[in-house]
């Protein structure tokens, strides 16, 4: 059966205006430019290594800007921590190992940024192209171009690498406040640049995993929720682009997951497995991420659901239409008029009951199966060395 094609006198009256509707090239540019603004890698280092890659002319993703954005991280976090202990004049006992664990990955973690999120004005490849058209799906079926007008403003507005920074500052501001109140020997006991090199990852999972990966998609669906939306005319909720946004939000849990794992060992190693503020700093990984995953997991099939019921009363108003244009003297209706009567209430009435969106049992279910293994993970850290200390009693005298 056809797709929605707005004015076609057999189907409900148009939603917009001929003028409102994507027939032009602006509205592609506003979806492009969108779908840029989307994909923007919002972190401070990055940004700042974009920065200096601008005035020094180099291409954007050329061998030398990569190299720039990798050692450029690794040489801003570097100076802090050197900065760090040289003011508080504490040299002895430095865990270098530790510390080139963390700086190794970020050198490697800044230089492939420029290539997963590229600033608004540089030219995604094709791989970020299908990365970003997957989780926006929706966006191309938008009726009208005033509401992506709208939708790009509003991106601007949370999108930015301020506000990211500000998020990062206020997750690590929680965390660490929590690690001193709840072990402060420890937390005493670590080496200023420990300290700093601590703050980095929890401003990067703040800013990074949390906001960007969960807080801005979240954002984003639950705006574009307030427009109409050009679905599959017979069941809107069978309509590609809805399937595919559901997918990516249950999928969602399972990105996140994983980056809160990597944040979560990486912190592990730096304050060693047998610290006790891996319960503190642990148990914040995943309390931040239940609590913001799950609540973005249900916003989102929330706003899904949103646009697709509203895409269903308006194909079930206009099937009430066309079944009482048929009049209330059923029986004398010719065989074909009969046949065309029961065939839109059958229609209507699977329209009608046909679900929206995914239960929210399931919907929990797959965001708490995406955390599994950085909950895992922290059970581990947590019971580790009490079970290591057990088995190694048990088997040497």
């Amino acid at each position: 059966m056809d797709t929605d094609r707005p004015g076609r006198p057999d189907q409900s009256p148009p939603i917009a205006p001929d003028s409102d509707l994507p027939h032009g090239d602006e509205f592609d540019t506003l979806v492009e430019e969108i779908r840029r603004w989307y994909g923007w890698d919002l972190a401070v280092v990055p940004y700042l290594a974009d920065q200096i890659r601008r005035r020094l002319g180099l291409a954007p993703l050329s061998a030398t800007a990569v190299v720039l954005a990798g050692l450029g991280g690794v040489g801003i976090r570097l100076a802090l921590v050197l900065v760090a202990t040289a003011v508080v004049g504490q040299w002895a006992g430095i865990p270098w190992g530790r510390w080139g664990v963390i700086l190794a990955f970020y050198a490697a973690f800044d230089a492939s940024r420029p290539f997963i999120g590229p600033p608004v004005d540089v030219p995604s490849g094709p791989r970020v192209r299908r990365i970003v058209e997957g989780w926006t799906p929706l966006l191309p079926t938008i009726v009208r171009e005033s509401d992506l007008r709208d939708l790009a403003g509003s991106l601007r507005l949370w999108n930015r690498p301020m506000v990211s920074a500000a998020f990062g500052v206020v997750v690590t501001t929680f965390m660490l406040t929590a690690g001193w109140w709840l072990a402060p020997v420890a937390m005493g006991e670590l080496p200023v640049g420990s300290i700093v090199l601590l703050a980095w990852l929890l401003f990067d999972f703040g800013a990074t995993v949390i906001y960007q990966g969960v807080v801005v998609q979240w954002a984003f669906v639950a705006r574009e929720a307030r427009y109409e939306h050009h679905l599959f005319w017979p069941s809107p909720a069978d309509s590609p682009e809805v399937k595919k946004a559901v997918r990516k939000t249950t999928a969602q849990g399972s990105a996140a997951g994983f980056w809160i794992t990597v944040f979560l060992v990486l912190t592990v190693i730096l304050v060693t497995w047998d610290s006790p503020l891996v319960i503190p700093l642990g148990s914040g990984f995943i309390l931040i991420g239940y609590l913001v995953l799950f609540g973005a997991a249900l916003s989102g099939r929330g706003s899904v659901q949103r646009i697709v019921q509203r895409g269903r009363e308006q194909r079930l108003r206009g099937l009430r239409e066309r079944i009482d244009g048929f009049g209330p003297n059923y029986t004398d209706l010719s065989p074909q008029k009969s046949q065309e009567l029961r065939d839109l209430l059958f229609l209507h009435d699977k329209i009608r009951d046909a679900p929206t969106t995914p239960t929210t049992t399931r919907t929990v279910m797959h965001t708490a199966v995406g955390l599994i293994i950085p909950t895992i993970m922290f059970l581990a850290s947590v019971f580790g060395e009490v079970y290591a200390e057990r088995l190694i009693g048990a088997t040497l005298p």
